[in-house]
């Protein structure tokens, strides 16, 4: 029964689901929807905008100021209760998202006709629980559905919760072949289009997800298992069902996301609000100086004024307090001065703890069009408020065919699997490139020609063929999976403490504003309010404890 009752009924359920942040009463759905008459299709529209929004809208700042994508302005885990919960939203909308997964899965085995509801259901699943353990190691799972027998649900081991997902994987892909077949001989109950907010129903869109979910996951585990990781990626290399450029899993932000339009988070942050966070200056540094072309002067990279805005087209700069000269500047890493980097790009060094005036708030570079639906940068240096954007019509870019080729090459490199990892990269970064510059259109002189695009590709090959080590290849890939995961942050996490790249510069000293920041996380810790709720837990773990597929020296990052 498709009603916009029932539309509301399942919408209010969502809404009281996700204010059970920190509780493990996650046993069914409010007793007004049974598996005899829920709309199932609505019930996927929630699990995927739950899912593509709200656990990944967590992930922006608070992940993106530990890979300097944004300027970290406090210690990496504050001490105070609000650092010390940071997690807690995420924490609280990942499970009551699977929730949902669990009434789905219930349903399928009640009726299979809904196997294709199921497989999705099962993906999401899989990248809800494999986010967790990335981000925090030993998180509950085998107890954390089951309230009434476990009302303090003890935590499972990272390493056997990626044994069950790699299970749960290929079930969700045996499900979707199912799926094909009974669409064949009509038996299948299908997806309505506009209820499938990412791939509107078809089927072979999300097998090639489900395929490049798993390449990410066995990237993922390469260090603990070598052999197994590369057997599997060879198979699915065989097969070739990825994700490609009309496949991206993203969610799209606004009227077009259906039944829950709403503005990219990020662009409210630095439109709307009165104190936007800066960009940290490496990341504008990587975009705008890092590379040269074969007369050694330097290029700019094509997304470079897709993915950055700047309010300033004065140079005025000279008052800011927390400047110095990088001539005198000993502390100097990349060779610039660490807020003002030149053209009117204003950003905050990683670390950078001293008071920032409000003032400086609207000259301070923003991020731009690509993903949060900010503006283009077309030389006007116009103060946020008064610029023209996108109107936070942005994406959330969770798993890209550029990222799928960036998985490929490192593969390639590290492990032996089938396929040239320089290929792979320069498919990766035009991707990439591809992507940000169909979002939106730049004023014509200022919009990357071709020879820019093949200027800026060749100086990356140039840096991969020139490395003379592996290890110097590998920072290649993944630096420039930096740069194109911009909105992605999570995949950065990962990488840095997988592989020790991006190339990062150390802290700057202390005698320059930098402070105390304390450890990298190399896994966060529980949310002290779902410690302190579960008796299970007896103490919270350090952000210095690794999660199983992290099997680097203990001060292998910074």
């Amino acid at each position: 029964m498709k009603t916009s009752n029932q539309l509301l009924l399942i919408l209010l359920s969502i809404f009281l689901w996700n204010c059970e942040q920190t509780d493990f009463n996650l046993q069914t759905p409010p007793d007004e929807i049974s598996t005899g008459n829920a709309d199932y299709d609505l019930i996927i529209t929630g699990v995927l905008d739950q899912f593509c929004r709200e656990v990944h809208d967590e992930y922006f700042l608070n992940i993106g100021e530990f890979v300097r994508y944004i300027a970290l302005d406090n210690e990496y885990i504050p001490s105070t209760s609000g650092g010390q919960n940071r997690f807690r939203n995420h924490w609280g909308f990942a499970y009551n998202l699977v929730k949902d997964i669990q009434f789905v899965e219930t349903a399928a085995q009640e009726d299979p006709s809904l196997v294709f509801h199921r497989a999705i259901a099962r993906v999401i699943w899989v990248n809800t629980f494999a986010n967790m353990v990335d981000l925090h190691g030993d998180v509950p799972y085998s107890q954390a559905l089951d309230p009434v027998n476990y009302p303090h649900p003890a935590v499972d081991k990272g390493e056997d919760i990626y044994e069950d997902l790699f299970k749960i994987l290929d079930n969700a892909l045996a499900d979707f072949e199912s799926a094909i077949q009974m669409e064949q001989d009509e038996t299948l109950n299908p997806i309505v289009s506009e209820t499938d907010l990412i791939y509107h129903g078809n089927i072979d869109s999300w097998i090639r997800m489900a395929n490049s979910l798993k390449l990410r996951l066995l990237v993922q585990t390469r260090l603990v298992n070598p052999e197994v990781s590369k057997t599997q990626i060879d198979l699915l290399l065989q097969e070739d069902k990825f994700i490609t450029s009309e496949h991206d899993f993203e969610y799209r932000f606004g009227p077009s996301s259906g039944a829950f339009p709403s503005n990219h988070p990020f662009y409210d942050d630095s439109y709307l609000d009165s104190r936007p966070d800066y960009i940290a200056n490496h990341f504008i540094y990587a975009l705008k100086n890092s590379k040269t072309d074969e007369e050694g002067e330097s290029i700019s990279d094509p997304r470079l004024r897709y993915y950055l805005y700047r309010q300033a087209s004065e140079n005025d700069f000279d008052a800011l307090d927390y400047c110095w000269d990088p001539l005198e500047d000993p502390n100097l890493i990349e060779g610039f001065n660490y807020c003002f980097l030149g053209d009117f790009y204003l950003g905050k060094d990683h670390g950078y703890l001293n008071r920032v005036d409000s003032d400086y708030f609207d000259i301070n570079t923003l991020p731009g069009a690509y993903p949060v639906g900010g503006a283009l940068d077309n030389d006007e240096g116009i103060i946020r408020d008064q610029a023209s954007t996108m109107d936070g019509l942005g994406i959330n870019p969770i798993l890209l065919s550029s990222f799928v080729n960036f998985y490929k090459a490192e593969a390639a490199l590290t492990l032996g699997t089938s396929g040239d990892a320089e290929t792979y990269l320069q498919l990766a970064v035009e991707a990439s490139i591809e992507k940000t510059m169909a979002f939106a259109e730049l004023s014509n002189d200022l919009t990357p020609s071709n020879n820019d695009v093949e200027a800026y590709v060749d100086a990356v090959l140039e840096l991969y063929q020139s490395a003379a080590t592996d290890e110097e290849k590998l920072a290649v890939i993944i630096d420039e999976f930096y740069l194109a995961a911009w909105g992605s942050p999570l995949e950065i996490y990962n990488a840095y403490r997988r592989t020790g790249y991006p190339s990062f510069p150390p802290r700057i000293d202390s005698g320059v504003g930098g402070g105390d920041i304390g450890d990298f996380p190399r896994s966060m810790p529980w949310p002290k309010a779902v410690v302190e709720d579960n008796n299970s837990f007896k103490e919270n773990k350090p952000e210095t404890e690794t999660v199983f597929w992290d099997t680097n020296p203990e001060n292998f990052i910074h």
